[in-house]
This record gives C-alpha cells, sequence and structure tokens, in this order.
C-alpha cells in the first residue's frame, strides 16, 4: 500500500494496554512495506521521526529535524510576521494570562526584501514585549528596536540597574581594531 493510519499497542502488559495511532507511507517505490513517519502516543504525544515520543511535540532526524514556518502572503508590507513561535499561560497573576513571550521573524521591509528577528519577553507589568532584535545587518539590539552597532544595549530606567557585567574567575573584555595594524584595549580585573 501506498499509506496507511492505524492503531498499534504501545505496552501489552497485564492491566496495561496503551494504544497510539500510527502513520506510515511508502518510498522509494517500495509499495509493499509501509514505514512509520508519525505517532500519536497514548498520552496524546506527537512524533514525527520516532516511535517515542517524548514530549507534545517531537521531531527527530538525521539531517532533516526543522521545522519550516512558510508565511504565504503575496505581498509582505514591513512588520509582517512571517512565522514565529509564541509562548503562552493561563495563570492570571500579574500581568496576567495570555502569550508572554516568542520568537518572531518580521519583514524589514516591503516584500520582505529584508527581516529581522524579535525576542519577546514579560514583565510585571506587561505581557510580551520585545526584548531583543536582531536585525538585516547582523546588529542586536537589547531595549532597543533599531540596533546601530553589532551589539546596541538600552537601559532607559535610570536607576543604576543596567549595563554590562561580565563575571568570570578572571574577567576579561577585550576591544579590537580589526584592520592590518590591529590594536586592542583589554579590560582585566
Amino acid at each position: 500500500s501506498y499509506a496507511s493510519i492505524g492503531g498499534v499497542i504501545e505496552n501489552n502488559t497485564a492491566g496495561s494496554h496503551n494504544g497510539a495511532l500510527a502513520f506510515s507511507t511508502a518510498e522509494d517505490g517500495n509499495l509493499t512495506i509501509a514505514q512509520e513517519k508519525m505517532r500519536i502516543d497514548s498520552a496524546g504525544n506527537v512524533g514525527i521521526g520516532t516511535t517515542d515520543p517524548d514530549v507534545k511535540l517531537h521531531l527527530a532526524g538525521n539531517a532533516s529535524s526543522i521545522i519550516r514556518l512558510e508565511n504565504t502572503d503575496a505581498v509582505l508590507p514591513a512588520d509582517r510576521i512571517i512565522g514565529g513561535l509564541e509562548f503562552e499561560k493561563q495563570d492570571s497573576s500579574a500581568p496576567g494570562a495570555g502569550v508572554v513571550g516568542g520568537l518572531r521573524m518580521y519583514s524589514a521591509d516591503i516584500h520582505g526584501q529584508s527581516t529581522y528577528l524579535a525576542l519577546s519577553t514579560t514583565s510585571l507589568t506587561s505581557l510580551d514585549q520585545e526584548a531583543m532584535r536582531i536585525d538585516s545587518n547582523g546588529n542586536v539590539g537589547i531595549g532597543t528596536t533599531g540596533p546601530t552597532r553589532t551589539l546596541h544595549i538600552v537601559d532607559d530606567t535610570n536607576d543604576g540597574s543596567g549595563g554590562i557585567k561580565v563575571q568570570n574567575y578572571k574577567p576579561v573584555i577585550e576591544l579590537l581594531d580589526s584592520t592590518a595594524n590591529a590594536t586592542a584595549t583589554t579590560l582585566t580585573q
């Protein structure tokens, strides 16, 4: 057969007869042996490429464990979400239930000619606010949506809690000029 969906026994011990749903397909012209490709186990876990999923969605494969999120809009205006992952909670305590963070790819300009990746988090007062952005030039912005340097950090809390902390046995920060006559400034403890 080309494909099949069938019930299978996960274990067959006294008092325990858990079942699963197996999805199988044939490949490479072999129509007599359909191989299992996906399973929904008795706990509701979905496995693709594995018959033993241990989380809600478990992907397994040699070089193919990629999740692809495709936006099929014919026109992508600036700041349109192309795809992403969101995290939601139902606990209504501050700041409330809802999406509390995510990782999202956006179109940075018309037609999606360039993109940016945004990471959002939640604070005590607001849900799902952008905390970090990687723009189309590879610049990383923390606390800013418009990074102008390779690493651009903005903290406008004005309470002395901002800055950069390097904690190690012997911390080193090295500022290096990458030109041919490289000069360096090294900050050590």
